[in-house]
């Protein structure tokens, strides 16, 4: 897939992997990112940081695990830009100490509320968006664990399973899914130079655009 022109959707965007992958679609010419997070002052950053590149940005307030704030992210992006390319299913949260067993409830059912039910209704809702134009691509993030460090990685690991039964099963062939897995064993200094790398790389690898292969991050 060409980048240039397109129009793309990266929740959690406001930091970390979201905002790296934000930034390398607006040098890659990017027409318009729509910046998702749940923090409205930080996505507001990220949208400084596109339009300095020269890409059209715009920051929606939303929250992942609710099904109406996602629908008025995808309709915010159908009245603004009229169709969608690529979506980033990137919003997540990391496991936090105390570490399962120990971990309080509510911390378990945020983590599942987010990296898995997060992932399905981006999904399901930008899907008949991307038909309508021709098709896109959906890039999931997931997880490989760290072992004897994590013991709560099944949010991410299970991610993984539902991207394999959710995007790559669809019936319209035009819409297409990646998989962009992040892990723990690299260095962080090193994890900001690849990050950029990847994430121009995972929208357009199907189609052949240059990028180089994936690796392991932190989320």
């Amino acid at each position: 897939m060409e980048i240039a022109g397109t129009v793309a959707v990266v929740t959690g965007a406001g930091g970390g992997i979201g905002r790296a992958t934000a930034l390398a679609l607006a040098d890659k010419g990017c027409g318009h990112v729509f910046v998702a997070d749940v923090d409205a002052p930080i996505a507001a950053g990220t949208v400084e940081l596109v339009q300095a590149r020269g890409s059209r940005a715009t920051a929606v307030s939303t929250d992942v695990t609710d099904i109406e704030s996602v629908r008025t992210l995808f309709e915010t992006v159908r009245s603004a830009a009229g169709h969608l390319d690529i979506l980033h299913n990137n919003a997540g949260l990391a496991t936090s100490m105390p570490q399962f067993p120990e971990m309080k409830h509510e911390r378990i059912a945020a983590i599942a509320d987010v990296n898995l039910k997060g992932v399905l209704l981006g999904t399901e809702i930008a899907v008949p968006l991307l038909s309508e134009d021709g098709g896109g691509v959906i890039v999931n993030s997931g997880s490989q664990p760290r072992p004897r460090r994590e013991r709560l990685r099944g949010d991410k690991g299970r991610g993984r399973l539902l991207h394999q039964g959710v995007c790559r099963p669809q019936r319209d062939p035009r819409n297409q899914g990646e998989l962009c897995l992040s892990g723990h064993d690299q260095h962080t200094d090193d994890r900001q130079d690849r990050l950029r790398r990847e994430a121009g790389r995972m929208a357009g690898a199907r189609h052949g655009s240059d990028g180089d292969d994936p690796a392991g991050r932190d989320r």
